[in-house]
């Protein structure tokens, strides 16, 4: 089996589900369209901005590895958001390392 983990998070109708998500830096999101109606993936505040484009089908996907929190929402839709949080990986970790800048 891969190691590489994969959270799904569904895009409703007017609804992110789950609505907060905690994951560990390098992990990878899969936003899936799920509602009838046009959606986005949208940072509108954290550590990496990134933005999925308009659809009403299919899936998004986002490898996660600043760790901080992100807040996402849909710009259509008001009060559609999601809380993402990314935790650094525990020590052990199968993860590249940089060297702490002094």
């Amino acid at each position: 089996g891969s190691k590489t983990a994969t959270k799904t998070v569904n895009l409703g109708d007017n609804f992110f589900k789950p609505t907060s998500l905690t994951v560990i830096a390098g992990t990878t999101v899969m936003w899936k369209w799920t509602g009838a109606n046009t959606h986005n993936v949208t940072v509108v505040s954290g550590p990496e901005k990134f933005h999925s484009g308009d659809q009403d089908t299919g899936t998004y996907t986002h490898r996660m590895v600043k760790p901080g929190t992100y807040r996402i929402v849909c710009t259509f839709h008001p009060g559609m958001d999601l809380t993402l949080k990314v935790k650094k990986a525990p020590p052990g970790a199968t993860t590249t390392t940089t060297p702490p800048s002094s």
